[in-house]
């Protein structure tokens, strides 16, 4: 996970949902659970988020 640049959090998808490490990704993950209201295993499924998918 990147934020301006910067190196935030390093890890599989399941991993940075489960553990967030700052406040940044602790912010995207909260985003994604409430925009897609699944459990985080089916995040990469929602056509609105972003988790799961590299770009």
């Amino acid at each position: 996970m990147l934020d301006k640049g910067e190196i935030q959090q390093y890890g599989t998808p399941s991993e940075v949902l489960k553990n967030p490490k700052t406040d940044f990704v602790k912010r995207l993950v909260e985003r994604e659970r409430r925009t897609c209201s699944l459990e985080d295993d089916k995040l990469g499924e929602c056509k609105f988020s972003g988790a799961g998918k590299a770009y």
